[in-house]
């Protein structure tokens, strides 16, 4: 895969950029279930959120039709 697309994309700033929208919705969306995001590292509060780019692909591509 090149190095403009990674695999995984790390926080709720690179999200809300890909999706289109702020960070604190992604923060919403996965706080709702809504958005197939995990905790980074140990997984504690301030851990950041990841979501496998195919994931995130599928997602946008439901979004918009």
């Amino acid at each position: 895969m090149s190095g403009n697309n990674p695999p995984i994309i790390r926080g709720a700033k690179a999200i809300a950029h890909e999706l289109g929208c702020s960070p604190r919705t992604v923060s919403r969306l996965a706080a709702n279930g809504k958005l197939p995001v995990k905790k980074a590292f140990s997984g504690g509060r301030t851990s950041p959120l990841v979501i496998n780019r195919k994931e995130l692909d599928d997602l946008k591509h439901d979004r918009k039709g």
